[in-house]
Parts: C-alpha cells; structure tokens; sequence
C-alpha cells in the first residue's frame, strides 16, 4: 500500500513537472538558488544536516514561489482571485499528499534515505511552481511589449 502512495506522489511530480514547463527559456539555467545548493549538497556528513539542507532549500523555494507569484499578480491585477485560487488548491493539493505519506510511512521501517528523497521532491515542487510563476509572467509580458527583452533577474529570497 505504501508503494501505491509512494508511486501517486511520483506521478503527480512528472505530471506538475510536465504541465509548469510555460516558457521555460526563460528561467535561467545558472540561478543563485540551484547553484548554491548544489554546493551544499556536496558538504552534508550526517542525515540531519543533509535533512537541513532539504529544509533550507524548500523555505527558500517556497519564498521564491510567492515572489513569483506577486510578480504575475502585479502584471494581471483583473485575474488576482483566480491565481490566489489556483494556488489555494494547489498548496491544499500538497498538503493532502504530505499528510497521506505522514500518515502511512514509517520511516523506521523504510529507512532515512527514501524519506529524505520524499523531502527532496516536495522542495522539486515548490521549485518548480516557482519557475511556472517566473516563466508564466515573462511570457505574458513579451507578448504584451513589443520592446521587452529578458535580462536576468530572478529576484531571491534569503
């Protein structure tokens, strides 16, 4: 049973993955966030720190992810409800799974490593809805202006 649930969160992550690519051009391949922490990623010793770096990187992301989202909510102000909704459900969406793995893993009984992989890919979501936002809004820019030209300045949080 707990593959079954396991095997849905990993279907839902190819399927949000899949449906958030809107413009990705424009989402630069170096960002701050990515590079640095791949750099942590390489320092982890135990499992608690490796956990940490999840943790840090999924706070970060999910700043990002509103960042963005303000962004596109400046530049469509009349579609202001729907985006909140859409994000309302999706966060809700999230919440369900996690709680759905909380519940039904033992992470005694499956080891630290697929939980911590299972951590990995909630940080992989709120990463990749931060990039739909990002690239959702320069799309809807360069259409509506006819001299916009992209520069790099994906804004971070810290």
């Amino acid at each position: 049973m707990k593959k079954i649930y396991l095997a849905l969160f990993a279907l839902q992550l190819v399927l949000s993955t899949y449906s958030q690519g809107i413009n990705s051009q424009y989402f630069p391949k170096d960002n701050i966030i990515d590079t640095q922490y791949l750099c942590d990623m390489q320092k982890w010793i135990t499992n608690s720190e490796w956990q940490e770096i999840i943790v840090k990187y999924r706070r970060i992301w999910k700043s990002q992810m509103y960042l963005e989202m303000d962004r596109l909510i400046n530049l469509i102000p009349d579609q202001v409800e729907d985006i909140k909704l859409y994000q309302k459900d999706w966060e809700k969406n999230l919440y369900n799974t996690e709680e759905l793995v909380q519940i039904n893993v033992d992470q005694n009984k499956v080891g630290r490593q697929p939980y911590f992989d299972w951590l990995s890919s909630i940080t992989e979501l709120y990463r990749q809805r931060s990039i739909y936002y990002f690239c959702l809004y320069y799309t809807i820019k360069e259409q509506s202006d006819d001299s916009f030209q992209y520069h790099d300045n994906l804004e971070l949080a810290r």
